[in-house]
């Protein structure tokens, strides 16, 4: 059974610290998930096939920092080489995304969007771990509104992409499922 860290609202998952109920994640997921009243992310077609090869072929619990262009489409992405994963958890090399984003990101224009990294077969949602590190990411954020998520389900053909997004509220913040476009 999962941990319990989340609750839902009527199909909505609100997470705080203090929130506790992991599996209606799961449930909800399952179950036909409602989507946010955002239109879906856009993502350059080379960025994505650049994840899917580079997290496709590693172990679980890889990932790396998206970058996302004035136009709003993710069309930077950093692949995190030197980040701690384990069987069951990624940690981002923090000084060296720091390092990408204020010398070469920064100076043209792109902003952090989010941090995507791959789950094993099965684990198409956001850990409570995944959601609170993102919260925390987006507190510390004054140059984005919403912080994108997005889970590469390892498969032994082609890996599975679910894309979520944080945003703050009154609660402390939210996770929604959200659809993605290929640009």
């Amino acid at each position: 059974m999962m941990n319990q860290c989340a609750s839902d609202f009527g199909g909505w998952f609100a997470f705080a610290p203090h929130a506790f109920l992991a599996y209606r994640i799961a449930y909800f997921v399952k179950h036909g998930e409602m989507y946010l009243n955002l239109q879906a992310v856009s993502i350059a077609k080379s960025v994505y096939y650049q994840i899917l090869h580079d997290l496709g072929l590693r172990q679980p619990e890889c990932g790396g920092v998206l970058g996302m262009a004035r136009n709003g489409v993710i069309s930077t992405w950093y692949h995190d080489l030197t980040g701690k994963s384990s069987p069951t958890s990624y940690s981002p090399d923090v000084l060296a995304i720091n390092s990408v984003l204020r010398d070469e990101w920064q100076p043209n224009g792109i902003k952090m969007a989010g941090i995507v990294h791959s789950h094993s077969t099965g684990k198409r949602v956001p850990s409570c771990g995944d959601i609170n590190y993102g919260l925390r990411i987006l507190d510390s954020l004054d140059t984005v509104d919403v912080f994108y998520l997005p889970i590469l389900e390892i498969q032994p053909v082609v890996p599975n992409l679910f894309c979520y997004v944080i945003f703050r509220n009154s609660a402390g913040g939210r996770c929604k499922r959200i659809p993605y476009q290929i640009v």
